[in-house]
């Protein structure tokens, strides 16, 4: 393998094994959103997604001709050590509102965010069209994502301020997501890619 293509799979693999690590802590979240039909559904979406990204993440370094993956495995486990775990632990220390369950994955969104505009500028440096193609296709999943979880916040929070203090207005979160100076970052919530 020439140092093109090394470099290449070791960017794709980093992507693979970030899905992956995603997608774990995403499926847990179902259960927990169950009783919040938005947020589920916003969960749902990340789950798909996150499958989606894994499954042809997978076929990419397949395609570069990765030699049984082994970079990419030991991304994993270096993945899993800085991120997995770290979103574990975060998960056992406090209780499981869905407004913070939602913020972590906030943060993992735009961590792959900024992990694709590295593997797609990797990819045009290095002249392959195609990774750079399914870099920039994951990118937009991921916007469009951290999208939907920013236009529920505002309701996930009245909603977890209320069980917590008592009864407040759900129409104060219009307050939040009719902010024009921010309102780019709740649009396309539902556009997500399919």
């Amino acid at each position: 393998m020439d140092d093109k293509n090394r470099t290449l799979t070791t960017y794709v693999g980093d992507m693979h094994a970030l899905e992956h690590h995603m997608l774990e802590p995403f499926q847990r979240q179902l259960e927990l959103t169950k009783d919040s039909p938005e947020a589920h559904q916003v969960v749902q979406q990340l789950v798909d997604t996150a499958r989606r990204h894994e499954t042809a993440l997978d076929a990419r370094v397949q395609q570069l001709g990765h030699p049984q993956k082994t970079v990419t495995d030991s991304v994993k486990a270096a993945v899993a050590a800085l991120f997995g775990v770290a979103a574990g632990a975060i998960d056992t220390v406090r209780p499981q509102q869905v407004s913070k369950a939602l913020r972590d994955s906030y943060t993992a969104t735009n961590h792959a965010i900024i992990a694709y505009i590295m593997l797609q500028t990797t990819a045009i440096a290095l002249n392959d069209q195609e990774t750079a193609t399914l870099a920039e296709q994951h990118l937009q999943d991921c916007v469009h994502n951290a999208q939907a979880i920013a236009s529920v916040m505002p309701t996930l929070v009245i909603k977890d301020v209320s069980d917590d203090v008592g009864p407040v207005s759900p129409d104060l979160a219009k307050q939040v997501t009719s902010n024009k100076q921010v309102g780019s970052l709740y649009q396309s919530s539902n556009t997500a890619g399919a």
